[in-house]
């Protein structure tokens, strides 16, 4: 859902839309979902931070009920 007022996206400095770049084009070579990669292209730009982060964590939800996960990171 686009931002209304684009008064509610946040406006991200020119570092972290940088890094939000690369992280895209990291998800694209990865063969990451259209929508996942749109998502993140989305962040600061045309949604505000909390659908964002609503919308991530849909996915990562849908994606471990799905199974898609191949091999999880460990975090420690």
């Amino acid at each position: 859902m686009p931002v209304e007022n684009k008064a509610d996206a946040v406006a991200l400095p020119k570092i972290q839309l940088e890094i939000i770049n690369e992280i895209a084009e990291t998800l694209a070579m990865l063969g990451a979902p259209s929508g996942l990669i749109a998502c993140i292209g989305s962040w600061g730009d045309t949604l505000p931070q909390d659908e964002i982060l609503e919308m991530w964590r849909d996915w990562n939800r849908l994606a471990k009920q799905k199974e898609w996960v191949i091999e999880p990171a460990v975090f420690a």
